[in-house]
C-alpha cells in the first residue's frame, strides 16, 4: 500500500466505530477555548470547524453562543453528531473539506481540533 493509500486509509478509520470514537476521545483543556477566544471566539462569532468527530469540541462551541458550520469526512461520524448536537446551532456538511463546496458567507474563526497532523502530531489550529 503506498504512503498515500495508507493516509486516505487512516482518515476513514476514525469513522469506524463512532461510539467508540467518542467515549475514547478526550475533550479539550481549558486553555484551548482561552486561545479562541483570544482569535475571534466571542458570542455571535460564526465558526467553521473542520474534522468535528462527533463534537467534543463543537459543543462547547455552540455553548459559547457561535454559529457552527461543521465539515466533517464520515458519513457514521456525521449521523453520530447530529444526534448529539439535535437542535443547536450547528451546520452540518459530510464531504472532505478540501472539496466539499462552502458557502460564501464569511467566518470569524476556523477551527481544527485534531484532524489536521503537523509535524507528526495533532493539536488545535485556529486561523
Amino acid at each position: 500500500m503506498s504512503g498515500d493509500d495508507q493516509r486516505l486509509s487512516r482518515r476513514g478509520s476514525f469513522d469506524e466505530d463512532p461510539d467508540n470514537y467518542q467515549t475514547a476521545r478526550p475533550g479539550h483543556p481549558p486553555r484551548v477555548y482561552e486561545v479562541l477566544a483570544e482569535r475571534g471566539l466571542r458570542t455571535g462569532a460564526r465558526v467553521l470547524e473542520i474534522g468535528p468527530g462527533t463534537g467534543q469540541m463543537t459543543r462547547p462551541l455552540v455553548d459559547a453562543c457561535t454559529s457552527v458550520l461543521a465539515v466533517e469526512l464520515g458519513g457514521r461520524l456525521v449521523a453520530r453528531l447530529r444526534t448529539n448536537l439535535t437542535g443547536q446551532d450547528v451546520t452540518v456538511v459530510e464531504g472532505d473539506f478540501t472539496t466539499v463546496p462552502l458557502p460564501d458567507d464569511t467566518f470569524d474563526l476556523a477551527v481544527c481540533a485534531t484532524a489536521f497532523p503537523r509535524d507528526g502530531s495533532c493539536g488545535v489550529h485556529a486561523v
